[in-house]
């Protein structure tokens, strides 16, 4: 290649991304690191930036897991905490509903106590 196609930064960037996942990449190091690496190729080497990241991304994901799991435990707890306020309420209405069923009916006594009197008046 020549000189002047090495510097084209659009053919050769300086950093390079490259996607892969981490759960593989945690099997791969196992691998190196117990020395089952089965590859034909030499077995690589592993900075420890490598280790540190892959090393936080499984405290996060056991962090993710707890975190996760407090969640639902404090759901349950909301649920259970709405069913107990809903019997209340439904109780609360019932005794209202009562109340008002008899006020209706003391009215309706009342209406009819004035209605006689009214007709042996007249």
């Amino acid at each position: 290649m020549l000189p002047h196609q090495r510097r084209k930064n659009n053919w050769f960037p300086e950093i390079i991304f490259y996607r892969f996942n981490i759960n593989k990449l945690r099997d791969i190091i196992n691998k190196i690191q117990n020395n089952n690496w089965d590859d034909t190729t030499e077995m690589p080497f592993l900075s420890d930036k490598l280790l540190e990241l892959v090393d936080k991304k499984k405290i996060d994901d056991t962090n993710i897991f707890d975190n996760t799991q407090k969640l639902k435990d404090s759901e349950e707890k909301l649920i259970q905490k709405l069913e107990e306020n809903e019997k209340k309420l439904i109780q609360k209405l019932e005794e209202n509903e009562k109340k008002l069923i008899q006020k209706l009916e003391d009215n309706e006594k009342i209406t009819l106590e004035l209605k006689n009197i009214l007709k042996k008046t007249d």
